[in-house]
């Protein structure tokens, strides 16, 4: 019956037929073992990868299973027959930090749900055509990475984050009718449905007139990021993060990027800040969810380490581990994806536990508090190197394009290289204005 509404193209079976079928079979072998039954029907491919998903999203762990092996057997046909490459699709999903014996099963089986993530939810197709008449109109972005290089970018197996951002043209005239339309609705769900439909449409506008004004306000201020930096496919994120924030701050400090240190050589950090003879280092690092929770089965999101990993990562090879002292405060500032600041309340304080005090007599809870463990980034040897710690969401839509908030160390801890007090309200309000409310 099951496999009938799938062929009869039931919208509720190809929707979440997976799930449903996860259910009906009792153990992994047998859902494997229907998956490899209908492979080759076109009908029931969607399914089959849902099904896939399922099993392996219950797999992520370090042991191995024959059942992980059958499933990444078929992961790797699918993706054949699309025309992926697996391994080039892979290569950057590795776990040679992880400790933890058996990492190669759970390596595996990370890799093969991100293909299935491909193959279900393909990126968007850019037209080249669209793209390069596109930048016509934003002429800073064009003049930052160049017009022809991403255009042709574009074309290549891994588009440039910029170039999906840009190869759609913003719907002004359905942005100017439904604008017409709020204006003379008076009835509030109509209003709550219009603004709805505005936004959808808005959202490719405000991303496009968001980035070019980051680019013109670097170019106006004199800042230029490397062509090298800028054009690297693979490290998009990370590098659109770094101007963003150098945008924010040029306006009110002095910025030297990538200055050389030669307490941190032969590394260096993404800028050097400079305001009435006070001066900080600035470093900017992306933080995401843990890849695997990215890539499981309903995009679940659970607290983790995320942001304290990243915390260290950049101490240990950027600071030297706190062996040296710049004698210059150093920031770390860290651009948010599908992250909150309870993530990195966790890494810069501690993470939240309950205490529990009872009566030695009796064993009686008299007392219960939520306290703050000692397993923050500042619990490390030589961590008072990190002067301070921000955090931001983007928000292209409001009056605050940063959403955040600046973190002093725990308490405990002082700073190696304090900020004064009006470096440090300089510094938070340049990056995230009003919205800033922490003490």
């Amino acid at each position: 019956m099951l496999e009938e509404e799938i062929d009869n193209v039931n919208p509720k079976m190809i929707r979440i037929g997976g799930a449903i079928l996860k259910n009906f079979f009792v153990s992994g072998q047998e859902r494997v073992k229907w998956c490899k039954k209908w492979k080759d029907d076109k009908r029931k491919e969607i399914v089959v990868l849902q099904l896939l998903h399922e099993i392996l999203t219950d797999l992520i762990n370090y042991q191995p299973s024959p059942v992980r092996d059958d499933a990444v057997t078929l992961v790797k046909e699918f993706a054949e027959k699309r025309g992926l490459d697996y391994n080039a699709e892979t290569k950057g999903i590795n776990f040679r930090k992880d400790s933890h014996g058996g990492t190669e099963y759970k390596e595996t089986t990370i890799k093969a749900l991100h293909v299935i993530n491909r193959i279900l939810s393909p990126p968007k197709k850019i037209d080249a055509a669209v793209l390069k008449k596109n930048l016509k109109n934003y002429p800073y972005l064009s003049k930052a990475i160049g017009t022809e290089w991403l255009v042709r970018s574009s074309k290549s197996k891994f588009p440039h984050l910029l170039a999906y951002i840009y190869c759609e043209e913003p719907d002004h005239n359905g942005m100017k009718k439904l604008a017409k339309k709020l204006k003379s609705e008076k009835d509030d769900k109509k209003i709550q449905g219009i603004a709805w439909q505005y936004d959808l449409l808005a959202h490719t506008a405000r991303n496009q007139s968001y980035w070019e004004q980051v680019f013109k306000t670097l170019d106006d201020c004199n800042l230029k990021i490397s062509l090298s930096k800028l054009r690297d496919p693979s490290n998009a994120e990370s590098i659109l993060a770094e101007a963003e924030v150098l945008a924010r701050l040029a306006p009110y400090f002095k910025v030297e990027p990538e200055p050389d240190i030669e307490e941190l050589r032969p590394k260096k950090l993404d800028a050097k800040i400079e305001f009435n003879g006070q001066q900080a280092l600035i470093e900017v690092a992306v933080v995401a969810e843990k890849i695997e929770l990215e890539v499981a089965h309903g995009g679940i999101s659970i607290p983790g380490e995320k942001v304290k990993n990243v915390l260290l990562d950049k101490f240990e090879k950027q600071l030297k581990a706190g062996k040296v002292n710049p004698k210059i405060p150093v920031v770390i500032i860290l651009c948010l994806k599908n992250l909150d600041d309870y993530e990195v309340k966790n890494a810069v304080y501690g993470e939240l536990k309950l205490q529990l005090t009872t009566r030695k007599d009796t064993q009686q809870i008299v007392e219960k508090c939520v306290i703050r463990d000692n397993n923050s980034f500042y619990a490390k040897k030589n961590s008072d190197i990190v002067t301070a710690i921000a955090a931001y969401n983007g928000n292209y839509t409001g009056k605050n394009l940063l959403v955040g908030k600046l973190y002093g160390p725990p308490c405990q801890i002082v700073p190696r290289n304090p900020l004064s007090r009006e470096f440090r309200k300089k510094l938070r309000n340049a990056l995230f204005g009003d919205s800033e409310n922490s003490l």
